[in-house]
């Protein structure tokens, strides 16, 4: 402690300001790491009347779609299209719910 007070709340303040500054770095460092992970993480949905499934990374971008021959020579093929962009949606809505929820959680830890 110095003699002046105010120096000292100065002294203070920008020592919290700095800690600060170094958690949301922390955070942000580890958003761009996730970001970078995210092509390996994703969401798989299957297609309705097991026609097969989607697959999307963690951006939500299709990785692959498989189709099932044998439930699409048995099934209504003019329900394909509708039920594949159905599972698109649904695995895309995992994949950036995941990625946005872990997002949060760090924000929220940047600033406790």
């Amino acid at each position: 402690m110095s003699e002046d007070p105010l120096k000292d709340q100065i002294i203070t303040a920008l020592q919290a300001i700095t800690g600060r500054v170094e958690a949301i770095d922390a955070v942000l460092t580890k958003i761009d790491e996730l970001d970078g992970s995210l092509v390996d993480k994703g969401a798989r949905c299957e297609i309705e009347s097991g026609m097969g499934s989607v697959t999307v990374d963690g951006h939500g971008r299709i990785i692959r779609v498989r189709l099932n021959p044998d439930s699409l020579e048995t099934g209504d093929a003019s329900k394909l299209g509708p039920r594949v962009l159905e599972a698109i949606t649904v695995a895309r809505r995992r994949a950036l719910g995941a990625r946005d929820a872990h997002i949060d959680d760090l924000v929220r830890k940047m600033w406790q």
